[in-house]
């Protein structure tokens, strides 16, 4: 599987062709797309008309992929332009990750909702969570991460970052 993506500032670099969103299983159907080079697994692209970006889940085909929107519900969107936002080389701030998560005290467990950790993690990654940062250990579905040391605090429906070393 491809690693996530380094995501970072908001510049989107356009895409080749156009893309239509299907919000019903988060289908991407591109018409002279070439998503096979341009699009990898944790990207983050924005369709025009889009409330949000989207986070790529799978590229299947040059013109067909999925993904989930950061956040909220995006509706069915003809074919339009799209782009890829530019890479950090170090972080990936909130506002590019999707859904929320929770902890609980004295707890290596990280639950997301509307989360998409298999896409936007690697283990050994950092994972920041109300100022606690911590060591992915492992992946175990796109809703829960297991971290090396347990957190301190309690967060719910938090905000969260990630970070790697």
């Amino acid at each position: 599987a491809d690693a996530p993506a380094m995501q970072g500032a908001s510049t989107v670099t356009g895409g080749t062709g156009t893309v239509a969103w299907t919000s019903s299983g988060g289908a991407i159907a591109g018409t002279s797309t070439a998503f096979g080079k341009e699009i990898r697994v944790g990207d983050i692209i924005d369709i025009n008309g889009a409330s949000a970006g989207i986070v790529i889940t799978s590229v299947t085909a040059d013109d067909t992929a999925t993904g989930t929107p950061l956040s909220g519900t995006i509706s069915d969107i003809s074919a339009t332009t799209w782009g890829k936002r530019a890479r950090s080389t170090f972080s990936q701030p909130q506002a590019e990750m999707a859904g929320t998560v929770a902890t609980t005290a004295d707890s290596k467990a990280v639950t997301g909702t509307g989360t998409v950790f298999s896409a936007q993690f690697c283990v050994n990654d950092l994972i920041i969570v109300g100022g606690e940062s911590r060591k992915v250990t492992a992946i175990s579905s796109d809703t829960e991460i297991t971290v090396k040391e347990k957190f301190i605090g309690v967060n719910s429906t938090a905000s969260y970052e990630r970070k790697w070393e």
